[in-house]
């Protein structure tokens, strides 16, 4: 039976985190029906993240944060309907789901039960949202009839030697030991999209000064890096560093892509970044992660029982609160105000076996 699929639809509308955490879900359909391949529908802003999926065939794109009109929609269904797919996948939980999904003309539609058009796919399977994000997506294979209980997917990200060499070469253009000196990676920033909805889960640029500062003084290799939607933060987090420190390399508009950001964090020791797409991608590589996590929930965001990824908060009794109670960030941002430079600092030099004498 598993050779007679041989056109797959993933879809999965959200961020570069979102497609990151698909990622399981991505290589066990390839895995279960090798013959197949793999179309994968996502928003435009998180298309690179689901090319560089080496299991991808085919990368469709849909922008529904620019309000689709009827007819975006109708060209949309009429391109899906033309691949003949013997499977469709799709996260989300919006009456859209089911309805697209079923327009499409996919043989097998699976999607999760939360909403009065269920019966449009052909197997529904109960969302559990309480739980590490990977592994909520990974549930939907339960429609194929897989037992994914007693499984705790994490994102693999592969990267190719080129990249890898690439990162070597910067790493000793900027005179790193790899074998001697303690390697720290900081990404202080969040999606432009993410601000723009006044949702803010990035610390204070100079708390992150302070930080990088610390940590420069211990004799610690930091590397700073950053994203275009990240610039503003940047320009403050080198006005208020020892920027001439030997121990201090700034490898922001260096990195082009995520590709060369997640090669980089592979010879290092640890990444110090908040709840965002390049923590997914330290995890993706395997990179040990400290995160710093503010109004959302880490226990969601981070695998469980793996020492290698650790999240850094205060306890507030209304935190964790971004999407259980609110759409969008309160003024006070309290979980993110009050959490201390030292309480980071002794997380990251716990992580890197070192001392925190502040």
């Amino acid at each position: 039976m598993n050779s007679q699929i041989k056109n797959i639809l993933l879809i999965c509308f959200g961020g570069l985190g979102d497609v990151i955490l698909f990622y399981p879900v991505i290589k066990t359909m390839k895995d279960l029906y090798p013959d197949s391949k793999i179309t994968m529908l996502v928003e435009p802003r998180s298309k690179v993240a689901a090319e560089k999926n080496c299991n991808v065939s085919k990368v469709l794109t849909f922008d529904l944060k620019n309000k689709p009109k009827i007819k975006d929609y109708l060209s949309l269904i009429n391109q899906l309907r033309t691949q003949k797919f013997d499977i469709a996948i799709s996260m989300g939980k919006s009456i859209m789901v089911p309805l697209l999904l079923f327009l499409s003309g996919a043989k097998q539609r699976i999607g999760y039960a939360t909403n009065k058009l269920k019966f449009l796919y052909t197997k529904s399977v109960k969302l559990n949202e309480n739980q590490y994000a990977a592994k909520m997506y990974f549930d939907l294979l339960k429609g194929l009839g897989i037992d994914t209980e007693k499984l705790n997917p994490i994102p693999e990200i592969k990267l190719s030697k080129n990249d890898i060499k690439w990162a070597e070469n910067f790493l000793n253009e900027n005179n790193i030991n790899l074998e001697k000196d303690k390697i720290v990676v900081i990404h202080p920033g969040a999606s432009k999209i993410s601000k723009e909805k006044n949702i803010i889960k990035t610390w204070s640029p100079i708390k992150w000064a302070s930080l990088i500062n610390h940590l420069l003084l211990k004799d610690i290799k930091v590397i700073l890096t950053g994203g275009p939607d990240d610039k503003e933060d940047i320009d403050i987090i080198l006005e208020n560093i020892n920027k001439d420190s030997e121990f201090f390399i700034n490898a922001y508009g260096i990195t082009k892509n995520l590709d060369q950001f997640g090669a980089i964090l592979t010879f290092s020791n640890l990444l110090v970044c908040v709840d965002s797409a390049p923590m997914n991608v330290g995890i993706g590589v395997g990179a040990p992660t400290v995160a710093i996590f503010g109004p959302t929930n880490d226990k969601k965001l981070i695998p469980s029982n793996n020492d290698k990824f650790t999240a850094v908060r205060i306890n507030l009794d209304c935190a964790p609160c971004l999407w259980d109670k609110r759409k969008t960030t309160c003024e006070n941002l309290t979980c993110l105000k009050q959490l201390e430079v030292e309480s980071v600092l002794e997380k990251v030099l716990e992580k890197l076996n070192m001392k925190c004498l502040v």
